[in-house]
């Protein structure tokens, strides 16, 4: 069992960021407002955070797991379905 946690900081007022927390997109287990010095526990799943505009998100990530091993893989990302990169090809690049 794997377990994250983001605590966020240097987010001085009026800044603010939306954070998600979902296995399936349709039906989010969290959807919250995240503020200079709040923690959020992510069990599972996805867990994209965006900040307002003209301020910037930062937070602190850490990790917890029963079997340090099998459970901790570090650099293992997994892409949600739907939003994989696209390859840079001429057709897919802005001028």
């Amino acid at each position: 069992m794997l377990e994250e946690m983001y605590v966020y900081f240097d987010m001085p007022e009026p800044a603010y960021g939306i954070q998600l927390v979902y296995d399936e997109h349709e039906y989010p287990e969290l959807v919250t407002v995240v503020r200079d010095g709040d923690a959020v526990l992510i069990p599972s799943g996805y867990h994209p955070n965006v900040a307002v505009p003209g301020h910037r998100i930062a937070f602190l990530w850490a990790m917890a797991a029963h079997r340090e091993v099998e459970d901790r893989q570090f650099g293992v990302v997994h892409v949600q379905r739907g939003f994989q990169p696209v390859a840079a090809q001429p057709q897919n690049v802005r001028k």
